[in-house]
Parts: structure tokens; C-alpha cells; sequence
């Protein structure tokens, strides 16, 4: 029943090109090709003879070709009126033109008159609006009773009993004839059927003009919601499609706006019986009848609980969605604040002026949308709230208001979402008008304005971007931050409504930064970063002055002044810089690069500085030079002017001032001259660079004209000194005569000292000898300046031989005389003196000196009488004195004590100890002499004991000064022990002597104190071992057990520590308040507690050992680190930075990490300084704590970025010039990539030509080869030259192979000489090494 209802319904109404193409021909349209049939298929055969005939066919109508079948159809409309489309049945009526037109409002209005209209209220009565209210309620269906299921037509005829004739056109599809008179079938005009002529009136009734064009706003909305093409060929698709699109919809629109015209004048029953159209044919709307189904009953519930539990049709939510219409196109951001006589704009404005643009935004969300929304709330408070009190039970009540409140919070967080994409939207459309403006750049013009402001500036020697590049992004994620913030924390509308919810953490979801849309603004941040390209670019362009920057120029210019340079290098040197100067000036102050504008004045202006600074060293380099030249050519003159005019004071001078003149005329003068040639060249420099004062203008007046005022001088000078020669000569005969008569003086003097010899006139002998040696020194020097002069005049020199004669005589009377007062005076000392000041070894040694010195004296006097008796006899009395000497010996040593002299007295036969009283005479009288050999036993005994005392004594002097030297440890609040390296050495050497001492046998009288002494130093040693032992272990641990993280992973170890922490600090409490070593060495227990302690620590050790081994087993790498390395990373988990100083051992080719912020790791650098962006970015707070969980994380992504920079250098490799390819990417990269293009290469070229192909592509190497060489003689980053100098002999390498290849024949890839090589593969989406 369906089906035959739908054949009978009125088809769809044919496009516009196929109405023309055939109602031009025979005035009737032919239907469009898929759509619906027009009429039944009799009436589709009598129009198949007019519409559809073949080619060549004959019928009646070709007879009349000329005529138009439908000429005798009844015109619609008026051939000439005052408005368009005025229907032709307005021509039986005269009225005016406005009533005319009212009429055509509605067939209503035939008759009205304007003039009769009045004006009119209308309101609305109750019963209307009921009746209103009435119609538009839904009517359900009924609910399908019954064991049997209704049909689909039954249900049809049942509720919709209307719907059988409604789109039925069978009534219209039978021919009408037109002319009563000619009813002959034959008769073309007698054919056509109400619907022909229905659609005859719409296609060709109403003429084209009548028809208003297609808004431009409504084609304007139709490509709104045409899909952006994404693809280059998408977009042709687009390019042909639209524009025939576009006339299809206009030839529809023109279509349906004719056929609104018809439908209106067939309104009218006269009009439908006039143009025999009984109907106006009904629109087909397609209906859909649903059989019946098991589960009916189950969605009918379903749908009684979506009514009841489905809030967003509650009116609320309209009026929500109203409100919003408002700011449904709201944006945080107006990028029109940023006018181009404001730009460009700095990085920290821009973001000023975003971020005051958002509070603004956060501001009216919080200020006037919600309380807009919450006004509506309460305004309407009836609809809403009913939701909680239609229900008896109060509980469902509310929780039915909850869930509406929570429809509402999604709602305006879906509207809130909105209004965050429509300004994220804004800043991406502003940043995507940079987006092919990267590489573009225009020196600085009125009519091209950039937007960030950017300059070129030097820090630290290298050129900067101040602000930084990277900055931009960082901006941008702040701005993307500040947008984020903008929208969180929006609090929902019920907080607004309810009191008692005001301070709940109740807020709308918004956009976070992670969120797929916002994407952390990848696209914007791919603007920014091809925009940086440019600037980078241009930054190049100053790589020629880098070495103005560094101290590469500087270094140039003080070897250039060290070595002492030619003048006209000078010159050149000044020129070359003058020149670059020159260069820096011509080039633009700003550079409009895309998104930057780049300000270089700075860069210039220091550059310029820098050279002129350096042309200002040279210039004043030579000025210096010029004005030292000057002045020393002026000194000396002076010199030679003031030494030629001097007058000499003796010969010495005047000898010296005879060859300082001829050296002055011989050499001086002509140096001089070339000097000064020199200095003139200097100055003509001078002139063309630099100004000169008035005190050099001066300097140079009187330097230049020294030559000419010095040759008088000389003349004058060399007059006075022959005068002076003669008068020196003179002088000199004269003191050599005097010289001579001194010295027979001194000579008669001292041969008069051979007669003397009386020892009671040794004082008056004494004096003579001092006199006689004060004068002869006199005559030395009066002989030494005498032989100067006669030298210097060129005589012989006098040798006075006298002189040393005189002085050898003198020498042994001086001698004997002062020997024989030295033993009268100690001889009377040590008879006669105390016995108990005498010392043996002082007597013996003065003793044996006189005898010796006498004996020569016997000697030498041999043939002189008297000197010899004298010397003689003084020499007999120290014979019979050195005959006691052993008694002294004995009896005088300091190791005597009361025991020894008892024993000595015992031996003796009575006491000999001596007293103050007692003197050498007393004891030699006591006749000791049979007893000596006894007493000498007695005494070597005493004296080994008393070596034994003394050097205990001494050694525990040594420890009475001794203190433990205690510092502050750090910030600790306690101290550690020092400096014990002495304390140790003197500790170990004492230790090793008093065990010898115990052993010796004449250690028994001290023997009780030799054992103690052992005993405390053996503690000692014992103490400070266990002590040293503590401190070591106490100063690894303490850093470690101080770290809260380590306390918590080992709390047991930690417990432990503690207690020795506690034990520590108290013995160096005591130790500080009482240092003496030996007296804290004697404290109680002291011993006992440091042992306790070691043994403690050694189990703290194993436990931290063990758990060091965890760590290293969880992340292998550890190995490579020490355990103190370790130890200061996993002391200090919540700062990841602190991993730095170790990841050259843990990773090989990583030396830093780059943290975003000190907490998001984004790039990894080489030692090198080479830098890798991370492809993922690493948060290290998320393995709270776990060192070794991100760690691992930072392997997997750094083999994983590395893995993404191969894949994009591969598909770079051939878009890019090799040579500019090899800058492009990291080092490593580099390499692996080459390699795999000449791995595969090198397979082309032996499957493509076997050894010619080789050799032909070695002659490929060696060009590639020689790019990559010139690139290096270039200027380069110190990366790009370690980069390109590994790649050079891979590359020399790689040539070699393919050579060597060549010439074994190689003519398939599965040779071995080919196999054997180690080649790269790109497979799998991995590299491959085989």
C-alpha cells in the first residue's frame, strides 16, 4: 500500500537547464534524470512522441515547426504592469495601484481598499490562546492492543486517514481539452494534463526578470559550511565543484521562487479554472511507518524516563542558550589592540597586554554572564524549581534538582569550551598570518611593520637575541597559560542561586593546556619557530665580525703590536679596519623578518666601537711609539749635551768623558739622525689618522732640530778635556810618591816586632799590631786608585811590592800574641774557677785549638829567638794542663747523680763529690789519678742512663703542648678532628723508641716509667684509630642519613645512625671543651664507645650497600656512577637538576638535560654543546622521587628522538643540497644517515654498472668531498666544524671503499669484499647494521 501511494505521489519539480532545453522546443519540460516520474507511463508515451523522439522521426508537429504548441496556453500574468509578477487577473478589475497590490498579499483582499482600512488592536482572548495552546500538543499514539499486530496500511488508514489522496496526482494526469470546438485527440493542445500545464506556468509562466537574485549573504553562508579543504588535490576538487554547485542552487532557487508565484495565483478558484488546473498539485513528504516490535513497550518507558530525567528541553536551558547568543562569539583576545603605530611591540608588552586582555575577559564571564544566567534563574524560578517539589518524596526530589543543575554545568561548560576555542581560534588566525612569512625579509621600509621586537645584542662575547628566540614560545605558553587560567575555576551557577553552596569548590570544566585543541599550541609554535629561521639566518650575516667580538681581534692586534711592526703595515692594518668599520655602517639598522622585526643598532653601534677601538690602539700605538721616540732621541741628546758640558772630577771621568765623545761622534750622532728619519714618517701617519696636541707639535719642533744645536757642544767639550788630561797626570805622580814613603813606615814598624818578647807588655804589643793593620789598610786603598788612574792613562801600573811583603810579616805576630792572651785568661778560669762550671768539652776544645795554633808559631819563628821562646813556653803550660783533662772528663758529666758519686766516693775511700767551693787545683790534689780507669766505668754508666732520661723526659714534653685540633663541620652544629698527621708521626716514632729504650739494660732505673709511658701511648694510638675510623664513616654517611628521602627509604639504617650521630657529637663535645690529648686520652669508656660506634656504622654500611644495589639493578646505568655519585643524586630526588653533573657516565653522548622551568625536561646536549629537543617532554615530579623511573624514561626518548631526527633527516636528505644538509641536523644524525645513503648508493651503483658504475660514483664521493671541505675553510659554529671534521673521514673513508671495490670487480651486492663492509639500512622503519 506504501509502494503504490509513493508511484502515485507528484514528483519532484525538473532543474532549470532541462525546463529551457525543452519548453523552448515544445513547451513542455522533459523530467531530470534520477528524479521521481512526473506522470504514469501513458502519460510518459504521449509525451515520449514531442519530448523524447528519435532522430529523424516524422510526427504532426514537425508539420507546424514554427508553431509553439502552448502559445494558445492562458497567460498568468500581466504583460505590462507597475510591479513585477502582478497576476493577470487584476486586468477585470480597475483599481488603484495600491489596492492592487494588497490584493496580491492574499486572495483575501480582493476587494480591500486602502482608503477603507482603519486602524485596528488585535488582542487575544483566553479561549483563543487555550485553543492555541490545544493545537500544538502532540497527539500520542495509541498503544497497540490486541493479539494481532495491525498492518502497516491499516495503521496508515487508521491515523492518518487524510494522507490517502494527500500527495496523489492521478486526478491531474488525464488530458483536459482546451478548446471545446476542437476536441480532436490529434489536436497537440488537447494533450496536455493539469500537472504539463502546472509546470508549463512554473518553468516558462513567469518571466526570468521577475525573479530577485540569490542573496549574496546566503551564498556567503553556504560556503561557511563548506568543509576547508586539507590537501592540494582536495582543493581542486573544491576549485571545479563550487562554482557548479553554486549554479545549480540559483537555478533551484529561481525555480521554487516561481513556483511560489503560481502556487499563489492558483489560490485563487477562478484563476485554477481559467488556466484548467483544478489543484495545486501537494509537496511530497516522505512519511515512514514503523511495524511493530516485541521491545515497544520497553522503549515506551524508556522514553516516559528520558522525558522525565532529560533536562536540556527544560525551558531554562533555552533561555541559557538565548543568553549566549551574546557571547557565543566572545574572545579573550583582540588582536586589533595591537594598531601598526604601536608595533613592533616587545615580547613581555605583548604578553602584558594579553594577559590584562584576559583578566578583562575573566572579569565579564564572572561579572556579567553569570550573573545574566543567574538574574534568568531566579527570574524564572517556577520552571525551574518545580523539578524538586513535583515529587512526594523530597530526597528524589533534590537529587533530580542535582542532576538538572549538573545538565546546566555542562551546558555552560560546552558554552564556556566554545567561547576558549573561539580565542584560541584568535590567536591561531593571528599567528597563521606569519605562517609563510619565515624565511622572507625586507630591510626596514614605511609601509612593512613587524610585530615582535627583537634585538641583536653581544653578551659574553657571542651575539645574542635579546630577547632570546625560544622566549616566543616560552611567551606563547605563558599566553596560552594566562588563557587557561582565564576560564578555570569558573564557579557553576548554583553557588550563585544557593547560599548554603557559596563556598563550595563547586566550578565549570574548562580547557586545559594538555587538551587536544590547545595541543600546548603546536601550530602557533611551528609559526614562531619557521619565523626564527630568518633571524637566524640574517644573525649569520655577522659571523664575518665575530672576531670583533671575541678576543680573536684584540689577540691580533697585540701580536700584530708585539711584533714590532713596519710602519707601513701599520697603515694597512688601519685601512682594513677602516674599511669593515665602513661595511657594519652600510648595513640596515632593522630587519623586518616575518613575526620579528630585528633591531642590529646596538650590534652596530658595538661593532663599530670595537674597531674603532682597535684602529684607536694602532693609532695610538703609534702615537705612543712617535712620542716615546721623540722623547728619548730629546733625552739623549740631552744626556750627550749635559755629559759633554760636565767637568770631570778626577781621571776615572775624565778618561771616560774622552771615549764618550769619540763614541758620540762615531756612533750616537748617526743613530740619532736615523731616528729622527724614522720619526718623520711616523708623523706623516700621524697627520692623516690622528690630531696632535700642542705638546707634541712642540716635541717634534725641538726633536728635529737637535741635530744642528749639538755639533757646537761638542766642539767646546773636547777643548776643556785635553786641558784637564794634563793637569791629571801631574796629580798622579804626586800620590805615587806618597804611596811609597808610607809604605817604608809601616815596613821599619814591623820588623821591629822580633825583638819583642816579655809577656808583661802583651797589651802594648796588641795595640801596635791593631794600629799597623788600620794603616796598611789605608795603603790598599790608596794603591788600588792609583793603579786605576795610571790604567786609565794608559801607564804602567807601580807594583809597590813592598806592600804584601809588610803584610806577611805582620800575620804571625798577630797570631802569637792574641793566642798567648787567650790562655793566660781562660788558663786562670779553669784552675782556679768553680769546678762545677766547667764543661769538658768547651775545656778540651779551646785547649787542643791553642796548642795547635802555637805548634805552627814554633815553627814559623824557627829562626826568629824571641818570638820562639815566647811561643815555645806558652805551648809547654797547655802540655801539663791537657794531662788533666780526663779527670774532667769524668767528674764533669751532667749524667752524674747521688748513686754514681757514692759509688764513686766508695771507690775512692772518701766523698769527692765537689761543691761551689771546689776547684780543678782541689781535685787534682786529692790524687785521683790510680782510681781514673774506675771511676771512668761509673761514670760512661751514668752517662747512658741519663741519655735513656733524657729522652723520656723529652718525649713527654713533646706531648705536654699537644691539643686535638677540632673544626666546625660544615653547618652540622658539631666538629671533626684535624690536622693529626704530626700527632700520628710522633705517636708512631715515640711508640718504635721507648720499646727500645725497655729493652736496654740501663733502662732499670727508670723502668716503671718507661711501662707506663708504653702503656699510655698504645692507648693513645688505640683511641685515635677506632676515632679516625668513626669520623671517616660519620663523614660519609652524615650528608646522606641528612637527606629526608634517604631516611625514608631506610629507616632502619637511619635509626641506627642516629644513635651513633648522638654518641659522635657528645665525644667531640668533651673533646673541644678538654683537647689535651694526653689528658682526654684518659677519659673513661672513651674506647669502648668509638668501638661500639664502628661497629655499628659497618652495618649501616651493608644495609646502604644494599639498597644501592636496588637502585642500580632497577636502572643498570648506575653502574658506571660510584656510590658517592649516587648517593648525591638519590639524596636530592625532588630536584632533578642535581643528576647533571653525572650524566656524561651514565649516558655517553648526553653531557645535560634542558629543563623547562627546573621541572619539565625538553632537550638533551652533548658535551659539545650540540642541542636535541626531546620528542616527548619528561615531567620528573610524576616518579615522585624515583630517580631511576625517569631516568629510564629519558633513554627510551632520547633512542626514540633520535630515531624521529633520522626519520625526518632521511626525507630531508633528498629535498636539500648535501652540503646544507649536513648543518641542518645533530652530528650523529649526520653520520648514520649518510652512511645509509652510501650503503644504498653504492648497491645502485653495482646493480646499475658493476665496477664502472663504482668508479663513476667515486668521483661522486670525491665532489661531495670537496663541498664539505670548502664549507669547513668557511666560517663556522664550533659544532657545525667538530660535525663536518668527523664527517670528513667517514666520507674519505667511504671513497676509499668504493675505490677499492672498483678495482676487485665487484659486480654483485652479494660479493664478499661488499658483504665484509659495514653498511647502514634504513628497514623497518629502523636502522639496520649488517
Amino acid at each position: 500500500m506504501a509502494d503504490d501511494r509513493r508511484t502515485s505521489m507528484a514528483p519532484s519539480p525538473p532543474p532549470i537547464d532541462a525546463l529551457n532545453g525543452t519548453l523552448n522546443a515544445s513547451g513542455m519540460s522533459a523530467p531530470r534524470a534520477g528524479s521521481p516520474p512526473p506522470a504514469s507511463v501513458s502519460r510518459k508515451r504521449r509525451l515520449g512522441r514531442v519530448l523524447d523522439r528519435p532522430p529523424g522521426a516524422q510526427s504532426a508537429a514537425e508539420e507546424q515547426a514554427k508553431v509553439d504548441p502552448t502559445a494558445s496556453f492562458p497567460p498568468i500574468l500581466k504583460r505590462f504592469s507597475w510591479t513585477l509578477a502582478a497576476p493577470l487577473k487584476e486586468e477585470r478589475y480597475s483599481r488603484f495601484t495600491s489596492d492592487s497590490i494588497g490584493n496580491n498579499y492574499s486572495p483575501y483582499a480582493a476587494n480591500l481598499s486602502v482608503r477603507d482600512l482603519k486602524p485596528i488592536l488585535v488582542t487575544q482572548t483566553r479561549a483563543a490562546r487555550t485553543r492555541a495552546a490545544s493545537l500544538n500538543k502532540k497527539r500520542p499514539l495509541d498503544d497497540i492492543q490486541g493479539s494481532r499486530p495491525l498492518t502497516p496500511g491499516e495503521r496508515v488508514e487508521r491515523d492518518y486517514p487524510h494522507l490517502a489522496h494527500a500527495y496523489s496526482t492521478s486526478d491531474l494526469e488525464q488530458p483536459i481539452v482546451a478548446d471545446l470546438y476542437d476536441d480532436s485527440p490529434s489536436n497537440p493542445n488537447n494533450q496536455y494534463s493539469p500537472l504539463d500545464r502546472y509546470w508549463h506556468y512554473v518553468t516558462c509562466g513567469v518571466p526570468d526578470e521577475v525573479v530577485s537574485q540569490l542573496p549574496a549573504s546566503s551564498i556567503r553562508q553556504i560556503e561557511d559550511h563548506l568543509p576547508v579543504p586539507s590537501t592540494p588535490q582536495q582543493q581542486s576538487i573544491v576549485d571545479k565543484a563550487v562554482p557548479l554547485l553554486l549554479d545549480e542552487v540559483r537555478r533551484d532557487y529561481a525555480l521554487y521562487f516561481k513556483k511560489a508565484i503560481v502556487d499563489y495565483i492558483l489560490l485563487d478558484a477562478d484563476e485554477r479554472e481559467r488556466l484548467m488546473i483544478p489543484r495545486v498539485p501537494a509537496s511530497y513528504v516522505p512519511r515512514i511507518i514503523r511495524a511493530p516490535f516485541p521491545w515497544h513497550d520497553g522503549v515506551v518507558v524508556t522514553k516516559a524516563y528520558v522525558e522525565k530525567n532529560l533536562f536540556i528541553t527544560n525551558p531554562t536551558m533555552l533561555r541559557i542558550l538565548g543568553i549566549f547568543q551574546k557571547y557565543q562569539r566572545a574572545s579573550m583576545f583582540d588582536m586589533s589592540a595591537f594598531r601598526s603605530d604601536t608595533l613592533p611591540i616587545s615580547l613581555d608588552d605583548f604578553h602584558s597586554v594579553l594577559r590584562a586582555q584576559c583578566h578583562a575577559f575573566r572579569a565579564r564571564i564572572l561579572n556579567e554572564w553569570l550573573p545574566e544566567i543567574a538574574d534568568m534563574f531566579i527570574s524564572t524560578k517556577d520552571q525551574w524549581y518545580s523539578i524538586a517539589t513535583r515529587t512526594a518524596d523530597p530526597d528524589v526530589g533534590f537529587k533530580q534538582l542535582d542532576a538538572f543543575f549538573k545538565s546546566v554545568a555542562t551546558l555552560m561548560g560546552n558554552q564556556l569550551w566554545t567561547m576558549t576555542e573561539t580565542s584560541l581560534a584568535t590567536l591561531e588566525k593571528f599567528f597563521a598570518q606569519f605562517s609563510d612569512s619565515g624565511g622572507s625579509s625586507s630591510v626596514a621600509t614605511a609601509d612593512v611593520t613587524a610585530f615582535f621586537s627583537v634585538a641583536l645584542k653581544l653578551h659574553g662575547g657571542q651575539i645574542r637575541f635579546d630577547p632570546p628566540l625560544n622566549e616566543m614560545e616560552a611567551m606563547l605558553m605563558r599566553v596560552l597559560e594566562d588563557m587557561v587560567a582565564t576560564v578555570k575555576d569558573i564557579p557553576r551557577i548554583e553557588t550563585k542561586l544557593f547560599t548554603s553552596l557559596v563556598n563550595e569548590p563547586l566550578h565549570l570544566f574548562s580547557m586545559a593546556l594538555t587538551d587536544a585543541r590547545i595541543g600546548e599550541g603546536k601550530s602557533m609554535r611551528l609559526v614562531i619557530q619557521r619565523n626564527c629561521v630568518a633571524p637566524q639566518r640574517h644573525l649569520l650575516t655577522f659571523e664575518r665580525y665575530k672576531p670583533l667580538l671575541t678576543q680573536k681581534a684584540e689577540k691580533r692586534i697585540d701580536d700584530f703590536l708585539r711584533e714590532k711592526t713596519d710602519l707601513d703595515e701599520y697603515e694597512l692594518e688601519v685601512k682594513r679596519l677602516l674599511k669593515l668599520i665602513e661595511e657594519i655602517s652600510a648595513s640596515p639598522p632593522t630587519v623586518h623578518l616575518g613575526l620579528v622585526h630585528l633591531d642590529t643598532e646596538s650590534l652596530k653601534l658595538e661593532l663599530v666601537t670595537r674597531a674603532n677601538a682597535l684602529v684607536q690602539r694602532l693609532i695610538d700605538s703609534v702615537a705612543t711609539t712617535h712620542r716615546h721616540q721623540n722623547q728619548s732621541i730629546c733625552d739623549h741628546y740631552e744626556k750627550i749635551s749635559n755629559k759633554l758640558m760636565k767637568t770631570p772630577q778626577d781621571t776615572e771621568e775624565l778618561v771616560d768623558l774622552i771615549k764618550y765623545v769619540d763614541a758620540v761622534k762615531d756612533k750616537d750622532i748617526s743613530t740619532l739622525r736615523d731616528e729622527i728619519a724614522r720619526s718623520k714618517k711616523r708623523l706623516d701617519l700621524l697627520l692623516n689618522y690622528a690630531f696632535l696636541s700642542e705638546d707634541e707639535i712642540k716635541l717634534n719642533g725641538v726633536t728635529f732640530t737637535w741635530p744642528q744645536r749639538i755639533l757646537p757642544i761638542l766642539d767646546l767639550s773636547k777643548k776643556r778635556m785635553a786641558q784637564r788630561k794634563v793637569k791629571a797626570q801631574d796629580e798622579l805622580k804626586e800620590k805615587q810618591l806618597a804611596a811609597a814613603a808610607t809604605l817604608d813606615e809601616c815596613f821599619v814598624e814591623v820588623s821591629q816586632f822580633k825583638d819583642y818578647g816579655i809577656v808583661s807588655e802583651l797589651g802594648e804589643y796588641l795595640k801596635k799590631i791593631t794600629r799597623l793593620e788600620g794603616k796598611m789598610q789605608e795603603l790598599q786603598s790608596a794603591i788600588s786608585r792609583i793603579n786605576s788612574e795610571e790604567e786609565l792613562l794608559e801607564w804602567d801600573k807601580s807594583p809597590f811590592e813592598k806592600f804584601q811583603q809588610v803584610a806577611d810579616l805582620l800575620q804571625p805576630y798577630k797570631q802569637l800574641w792574641e793566642t798567648v792572651g787567650a790562655f793566660q785568661s781562660e788558663y786562670s778560669r779553669w784552675m782556679s774557677g768553680s769546678f762545677l762550671d766547667l764543661h769538658a768539652e768547651s775545656v778540651d776544645d779551646q785547649a787542643s785549638t791553642m796548642w795547635r795554633t802555637l805548634f805552627k808559631l814554633t815553627k814559623t819563628f824557627a829562626e826568629q829567638v824571641v818570638p820562639r821562646k815566647v811561643a815555645e813556653g806558652i805551648k809547654n803550660k797547655l802540655d801539663k794542663f791537657k794531662v788533666h783533662l780526663p779527670l774532667i772528663s769524668v767528674l764533669r758529666n751532667p749524667g752524674l747523680v747521688a748513686r754514681h758519686w757514692e759509688r764513686m766516693s766508695q771507690i775512692v775511700g772518701h766523698s769527692i763529690q765537689p761543691t761551689t767551693d771546689t776547684t780543678l787545683a782541689k781535685m787534682i790534689d786529692m790524687g785521683l789519678g790510680p782510681y781514673l780507669s774506675q771511676l771512668e766505668a761509673v761514670s760512661e754508666s751514668a752517662t747512658k742512663e741519663y741519655s735513656l732520661q733524657k729522652s723520656l723526659t723529652k718525649m713527654k714534653d713533646e706531648w705536654s703542648g699537644l691539643v686535638f685540633n677540632c673544626v666546625d663541620y660544615r653547618d652540622t652544629g658539631t666538629k671533626i678532628l684535624s690536622s693529626l698527621e704530626e700527632v700520628q708521626a710522633l705517636l708512631d716514632d715515640q711508640i718504635v723508641k721507648v720499646q727500645t729504650m725497655r729493652s736496654s739494660p740501663f733502662a732499670k732505673p727508670i723502668e716503671a716509667d718507661v711501662t707506663s709511658w708504653e702503656s699510655k701511648l698504645l692507648l693513645i694510638q688505640e683511641i685515635l684509630d677506632e676515632w679516625l675510623q668513626v669520623q671517616a664513616t660519620w663523614l660519609y654517611l652524615e650528608p646522606i642519613f641528612t637527606s629526608e628521602d634517604i631516611m625514608a627509604q631506610m629507616p632502619v639504617e637511619g635509626k641506627k645512625f642516629k644513635v651513633v650521630d648522638r654518641t659522635w657529637r657528645d665525644i667531640m663535645r668533651a673533646c673541644s671543651e678538654n683537647p689535651s690529648i694526653i689528658s682526654f686520652s684518659g677519659t673513661a669508656g672513651i674506647s669502648a664507645r668509638l668501638k661500639e660506634s664502628n661497629g655499628m656504622l659497618e652495618e649501616i654500611q651493608k644495609g646502604l650497600n644494599d639498597y644501592l644495589e636496588k637502585k642500580r639493578i632497577s636502572f643498570p646505568r648506575f653502574f658506571f656512577l660510584s656510590n658517592d655519585e649516587l648517593l648525591e643524586i638519590l639524596a636530592e630526588t625532588k630536584d632533578p637538576t642535581r643528576v647533571q653533573p653525572h650524566l656524561k657516565k651514565c649516558f655517553e653522548g648526553i653531557n645535560s638535560l634542558t629543563f623547562h622551568d627546573d621541572q619539565r625536561i625538553i632537550a638533551m646536549c652533548s658535551g659539545e654543546g650540540e642541542k636535541v629537543r626531546l620528542k616527548e617532554v619528561i615531567e620528573p615530579a610524576q616518579a615522585k622521587g624515583a630517580v631511576e623511573k625517569w631516568l629510564l624514561q629519558v633513554e627510551r626518548v632520547m633512542q626514540a628522538s633520535i630515531h624521529e631526527q633520522i626519520g625526518k633527516a632521511l626525507k630531508a636528505y633528498t629535498e636539500t643540497p648535501r652540503e646544507r644538509w649536513v648543518l641542518e641536523w645533530p652530528g650523529q644524525v649526520v653520520i648514520c644517515v649518510g652512511q645509509i645513503f652510501w650503503t644504498k648508493e653504492v648497491q645502485d651503483a653495482i646493480t646499475s654498472g658493476g665496477s664502472s658504475g663504482l668508479m663513476a660514483y667515486k668521483q661522486v664521493c670525491v665532489k661531495q668531498l670537496e663541498k664539505i671541505a670548502e664549507l669547513v675553510r668557511g666560517d663556522l659554529s664550533t659544532m657545525a666544524r667538530f660535525t663536518l671534521s668527523a664527517l670528513i673521514v667517514i666520507d674519505v673513508h667511504a671513497r676509499d671503499v668504493v675505490g677499492q671495490l672498483a678495482e676487485s670487480g665487484i659486480t654483485s651486492t652479494q660479493d664478499f669484499e661488499w658483504l665484509s663492509q659495514l653498511r647502514y639500512y634504513w628497514e623497518h622503519n629502523d636502522v639496520q647494521v649488517k
